[in-house]
């Protein structure tokens, strides 16, 4: 979040300016932790035949053909993984999952894990073998690919259009702007 100072001849206008972050503009600014989780699932399920990855600007998905097997999304430092699994089939007291079958967005993929430890990424992995077998997905050989990236500053990343940056309609900012940062 962004502050900026307008001067209209000596009179200053304080004016909020938001950023909406892209699915990855958030892996790039997430910690270590994260996107080492990130690196361990996403190959582990893309060593299953046939399994392909589609990146959209707000969650990468993991489809077989045109089923939805896995969703990933990070919030603040916290890796959001969605499966293709019924809550009801599974004990909440050992997976701790979150139940998102009544909305809409979450109905081919509805049971919600939060990947913040070793813990929680080891039953994810178990249960992305459930995902597989349930839809008869073999699986291969692991690649070893890293999918960590070097951090980037929120300018950087809307230089490159992976950050949004919304200002006030009727507001423009040029050169002569002071911008201020508040982190909340």
């Amino acid at each position: 979040m962004y502050f900026v100072c307008l001067s209209f001849w000596k009179n200053y206008h304080v004016v909020l300016i938001r950023y909406r972050s892209s699915f990855t503009s958030r892996l790039i600014q997430a910690p270590e932790t994260l996107q080492n989780y990130y690196t361990t699932i996403k190959n582990y399920i893309l060593s299953f035949k046939g399994v392909k990855a589609k990146s959209s600007w707000n969650y990468e998905n993991f489809n077989k053909g045109r089923v939805q097997l896995v969703k990933l999304n990070i919030k603040g430092k916290t890796l959001i993984v969605n499966l293709n699994l019924d809550p009801k089939e599974f004990n909440i007291n050992k997976y701790h999952f979150i139940d998102c079958s009544e909305k809409p967005k979450f109905a081919k993929v509805p049971m919600m894990m939060k990947v913040r430890s070793a813990r929680a990424l080891k039953y994810t992995l178990e249960l992305i073998d459930e995902v597989m077998l349930k839809n008869g997905i073999e699986r291969g050989e692991t690649p070893e690919v890293d999918y960590h990236m070097p951090y980037e500053t929120n300018e950087a990343l809307a230089e490159r259009d992976l950050v949004k940056v919304i200002v006030p309609e009727g507001v423009t900012v040029d050169e002569g702007s002071i911008v201020f940062t508040v982190r909340h």
